[in-house]
């Protein structure tokens, strides 16, 4: 049996269609649609168990991890992820193909030779866009209706099943990617865009300014559309959102606002691979995940704020003097969402220094900037 394993995401999802499509014609196969936090320990237990057949022996089954992290029994790897163990160089062979400077692993995917790749490749520079997040601004990701971006917001709208992301790249490969009729057919449609935009602005009661930078805490993975933060709060430069992954961890996302046309002075990739808090993590220059325990979440913050608002901007750290009454104070007020921002907050502590049951209630910022700016240019 072909087992095929892909990340979850728009690229993984057309990873698998086209190495459907392409290389399992008329073969017995499974998919796997993974999760970022299944990577580790439980991702090795699971390739570690599928190439073993009834019986227990190895190498029985063939393997394919599309867009994902590597396993030295997978038959087949295709990833563009960058991977400490292969670093910049380029991997091609019949086993291995390792990119870190393709936008997408759908591409490798496409790249692999094959007699049934017939079907137009057009789609190909929307997967590129959507997984690099090379949105040409940030308002196309909640009015773009490409079929590839209904089909990314449908998945983080509707937190889909295994079943049924495996029924989209089923679809896509019998469709030949005609990807408007393979929509059609899944009952994916343009409205979900519509709802995206709306909800973008339901996480305005809960984002935490810290200066350069955005903290969002979610009850689960996607609870607020991704880069609804830069959609309502254009001049912030990083997002930080943590969701509960159950068993005390939590998945962690960070990503740079590219569209500031600045350009960002950290790898964030790199910056979670070498956070030793990080329990698994990794991602490219300007965005990354991974899973911390929720003892270090704090610590976690702390980090991120000294290298977003310390070393890049030169200003001090956040909660840098704990014995300082005033600060302390402000920092309780960030925390807890009273206040949206650290100066906000110590201007408030400093009001009421030496009162300590202040009672502020969170007010609403009617998707203001705390200058008093738009927040966005619709």
């Amino acid at each position: 049996m072909k087992h095929i394993v892909y990340h979850h995401d728009v690229d993984g999802i057309v990873s698998a269609a086209i190495f459907l499509h392409n290389h399992a014609r008329g073969e017995t196969y499974r998919l796997y649609p993974l999760p970022s936090t299944t990577r580790g320990v439980a991702f090795s237990k699971m390739v570690d168990s599928l190439k073993a057949d009834a019986n227990g022996y190895d190498d029985q089954n063939y393997v394919a991890v599309l867009d994902f992290e590597w396993h030295e029994k997978a038959d087949l790897w295709v990833d563009h992820h960058f991977t400490p163990r292969f670093g910049e160089c380029v991997v091609s062979n019949e086993s291995m193909l390792y990119d870190p400077k393709s936008k997408s692993a759908a591409r490798l995917v496409h790249a692999i030779p094959s007699r049934y790749r017939n079907y137009p490749a057009g789609f190909l520079h929307m997967a590129d866009m959507i997984d690099a997040a090379d949105y040409k601004s940030v308002d196309q990701i909640f009015y773009d209706t490409h079929p590839l971006m209904a089909v990314r917001t449908y998945i983080e709208q509707s937190y889909p099943s295994a079943m049924m992301l495996n029924r989209i790249v089923e679809m896509m490969a019998s469709c030949h990617f005609d990807l408007r009729r393979c929509n059609a057919q899944l009952g994916i449609g343009d409205e979900g865009i519509t709802k995206a935009r709306e909800d973008a602005h339901k996480c305005e009661k809960s984002v935490v300014l810290m200066r350069s930078f955005s903290y969002l805490e979610q009850r689960r993975p996607n609870q607020f559309p991704r880069y609804a933060e830069f959609y309502v709060y254009p001049k912030i430069k990083y997002f930080i959102r943590s969701s509960t992954a159950g068993n005390g961890v939590l998945y962690i996302q960070i990503g740079y606002n590219r569209w500031l046309r600045e350009g960002s002075k950290i790898n964030i990739g790199e910056s979670i691979r070498n956070c030793k808090m990080f329990i698994t993590g990794g991602g490219h220059y300007n965005v990354g995940a991974g899973t911390i325990k929720l003892a270090d979440a704090d610590a976690v913050l702390e980090y991120f704020d000294e290298l977003f608002n310390g070393s890049e901007e030169s200003m001090e750290k956040y909660g840098v003097d704990q014995s300082d009454s005033v600060e302390a104070r402000a920092i309780d007020l960030v925390k807890t969402g009273a206040v949206k921002t650290i100066d906000e907050a110590r201007r408030v502590a400093s009001a009421f220094d030496g009162d300590k049951s202040i009672g502020i209630q969170p007010k609403p910022t009617n998707g203001e900037m705390p200058d008093g700016g738009p927040a966005s240019s619709e």
